[in-house]
């Protein structure tokens, strides 16, 4: 679902509670892990890469976004984790978004 569109309908309070109900069911190892798997739900690396956390660098701003609040207050399955650590991983895997939208082009070669 485009980010955009995904953001009008966290609006409604049914679809907003199904979401969190369907992100918590992606699970994962740690933070950074189930950080990633929703993001990857989410949005594509090519559309991650015109976002950054504040908004830096001429791109738009993640932090404000629905689904950035949701990550945060619902700190899927790692109870200890702190909005700054959430922060810090929601960084880091916009930062290399390039990189993820990057590999997605690239054919993928038989050994």
């Amino acid at each position: 679902m485009e980010t955009f569109a995904l953001e009008e309908k966290l609006k409604e309070v049914n679809f907003r509670k199904k979401m969190i109900l369907e992100l918590r069911k992606l699970g994962g190892r740690n933070l950074v892990n189930i950080i990633g798997w929703i993001l990857q739900h989410v949005m594509s690396p090519a559309l991650a890469v015109g976002f950054s956390y504040y908004g830096t660098k001429d791109k738009l701003q993640f932090s404000t976004l629905g689904i950035c609040e949701i990550i945060s207050v619902e700190r899927y399955h790692e109870k200890d984790a702190t909005i700054y650590s959430i922060k810090e991983v929601i960084q880091n895997w916009l930062r290399h978004a390039i990189e993820k939208a990057y590999q997605a082009k690239e054919p993928k070669k038989l050994n």
